[in-house]
């Protein structure tokens, strides 16, 4: 390259190149310094007038020392040029690279983050806005003295600077085609730090922990997750808004999240291998768009949606089905959510394990199909709700390619996660949920209940769910393998066996005991009305639950009906009760609910799971009556 430009730049090398043009490093013949070229074709009059209007818009931004300076602009020939400062240093995408094992230390992200906020505030500050939509590591470079700029921002659009980003670090609505707004910049932060902090983009499900910071994964967590929220408004309000949390989480690692009595482990993730868990980040498909869909079959009507207005406090939820049960819950108990779980129907076993991914994953409903067809109410429930993202929970042969294909073409993102078996799908669940709870002084935590007897594991589900106890399976006289294996990756320190020994055995809890872990067991009788009422009591008394509500379903036929409500009692830190039959309030059952009604901050609602056959009217009657409750 040996021309003269503008009879001053030299152009030196093409740094990089694309669909927006190529971005050169010259020489300023004029003051003998290096400058960068932002170099783009402009083929008609139009785009001419169009990139000098939008060259008015950056020539005017103040300077701002984490942005690079516009010095000027010109034509070369049918090229559009935009000069700018050459910032001297090396894009954190080559330092995380060469220094990261596996990230970079927190203290050195929160000053980068730091200036980087403050440098993409400074453009949306503009007037117009200017959004620079492409923050990634290889877009920021770090200098000799240690400051950080961001680089490669270009030419503004309408006030608004499009541009094609980069998968893993574009926000969803901008893949989808959407132009870019401020909450796209600070989509591009988080996703931006996440990749500092971890060593590696993000796109799984949950990023690999594996020798990352405690605290820093904290902070990921904490801060930077609401940050990539599928949803714009759902962001923090600005870039400056983002550090703020990831600031205030650095320095509060160790504090409780939102259920009382309950404390976020410090300790690393390990990572899930790629062949169970697919990216949730990078070619997207368009998003959920409002269509025609058939409406809910035999479902309770929108009025008797539990969020605002006058309510009864007295509800009954139900379906013909389980499938359109469980829709009619989530529509009842969610008015809008990012994230859905979706397991089969005919095997529950899944399902339950699964509790632990929905609260983990934001707090989204839990939803039922058959294997080979979603249920029309299934697919209404996740349009009301407008998901994004679908977690389908078994492989193809418990829920065929057909699910995954019906969500997508409605604008769903999916991903799956599977084992071999029970024991191994509960594994990989608990390795896609995210970071463990503890109960104090007893370390992380996790529940073990046996899959065969569904009204306990329906029971542990529920605090599953709130709790972020990840839920695994034993058999009544074995410690499966893939259970011990989970348990001792995830550094469990204590387990809580729900069920009585006959179901899961005193052989097993010794089994426990010898890998290092404290056990202890909640259990009543061994029928689900008392068993529901020993958990209710432990979330009470042990991880401090006020229980506003109580969810009353049949346990006879191993609580098919609370796995529906299982995200309904979870978001709301309630109890789910379950009757030994359709028409039997037991005295245990009884008892409990009249003692409720003498605490301090007595439930306020009472929420029936299931048609008229399943709890009868009296049964209603007689919780309702007991609890102080008018129906």
């Amino acid at each position: 390259m040996t021309e003269l430009w503008r009879g001053r730049y030299r152009p030196v090398d093409v740094v990089a190149q694309g669909g927006q043009g190529r971005l050169l490093r010259a020489i300023d013949r004029q003051h003998d310094r290096p400058v960068a070229l932002k170099v783009r074709r402009v083929g008609s009059v139009e785009q001419r007038n169009q990139v000098l209007a939008e060259a008015r818009v950056l020539l005017a931004l103040r300077p701002h020392p984490s942005l690079p300076t516009v010095r000027e602009d010109f034509f070369e020939g049918d090229h559009y040029v935009l000069v700018m400062d050459w910032v001297e240093g090396t894009s954190l995408d080559q330092v995380v690279a060469t220094r990261g094992a596996p990230g970079m230390p927190l203290p050195s992200v929160l000053r980068w983050a730091e200036q980087l906020a403050a440098a993409i505030d400074h453009l949306h500050a503009h007037r117009p806005v200017i959004v620079h939509g492409d923050v990634k590591p290889a877009n920021v470079v770090l200098t000799p003295d240690d400051r950080v700029v961001l680089v490669d921002f270009g030419i503004a659009s309408s006030g608004l600077m499009v541009s094609a980003g980069t998968a893993g670090y574009t926000a969803p609505e901008v893949l989808d085609g959407e132009p870019p707004t401020p909450a796209a910049d600070v989509y591009g932060l988080a996703a931006a730090m996440l990749a500092l902090l971890t060593g590696r983009p993000p796109g799984e499900i949950r990023p690999p922990w594996d020798g990352v910071d405690p605290t820093a994964v904290q902070v990921i967590e904490r801060a930077l997750r609401p940050g990539l929220s599928l949803e714009p408004q759902r962001r923090p309000a600005s870039a400056g808004e983002l550090v703020e949390r990831m600031r205030s989480w650095s320095g509060a690692a160790a504090s409780a999240p939102a259920p009382p009595g309950v404390q976020p482990s410090r300790r690393s993730r390990r990572r899930v291998g790629p062949a169970r868990l697919r990216r949730w980040i990078g070619a997207a498909p368009a998003w959920l768009r409002a269509g025609a869909v058939v409406v809910l079959v035999g479902v309770v009507v929108a009025t008797l949606a539990l969020g605002g207005g006058a309510r009864s406090p007295v509800l009954r939820l139900q379906g013909p089905d389980r499938y359109t049960t469980a829709a009619a819950i989530a529509t009842a108990s969610f008015s809008h959510t990012d994230v859905a779980v979706l397991a089969r129907g005919d095997d529950l076993s899944d399902a339950v394990a699964a509790s632990y991914l929905a609260g983990a994953q934001g707090g989204g409903p839990l939803l039922l199909t058959p294997p080979d067809k979603v249920p029309d109410a299934v697919l209404e429930a996740l349009r009301r709700l407008k998901v994004k993202q679908v977690y389908i929970v078994g492989d193809a042969s418990a829920i065929g390619a057909g699910v995954d294909a019906a969500l997508r073409q409605r604008g769903m993102r999916t991903a799956r996660l599977a084992g071999v078996n029970r024991y191994a799908t509960a594994a990989v669940i608990e390795q896609a949920g995210g970071q463990p709870a503890t109960l104090a002084g007893l370390g992380a935590t996790a529940l073990v209940v046996n899959p065969n007897d569904l009204a306990d594991a329906v029971l542990a589900g529920s605090v599953a769910y709130r709790g972020r106890f990840p839920l695994l399976y034993a058999d009544a006289d074995k410690l499966p393998a893939e259970t011990l294996s989970a348990l001792a990756e995830d550094d469990i320190k204590h387990v809580v066996v729900i069920g009585s020994s006959s179901q899961v055995g005193d052989g097993v809890a010794a089994s426990l005991a010898r890998a290092g872990m404290s056990v202890e067991r909640v259990s009543g009788q061994g029928d689900p009305a008392s068993e529901s009422v020993a958990v209710a009591k432990f979330a009470r008394d042990k991880l401090r639950w006020s229980a506003p509500q109580l969810d009353l379903a049949r346990g006879d036929q191993g609580g098919v009906d609370g796995v529906a409500a299982v995200a309904n009692v979870g978001a709301r830190g309630g109890a789910l009760l379950l009757t030994n039959g359709p028409n039997q309030l037991d005295p245990p059952l009884l008892e409990y609910l009249k003692q409720q009604k003498d605490r301090h901050d007595p439930p306020r609602r009472l929420i029936v799971v299931g048609d008229r056959t399943t709890v009868t009217p009296a049964v209603e009657a007689a919780a309702a009556k007991a609890l102080g409750l008018a129906g």
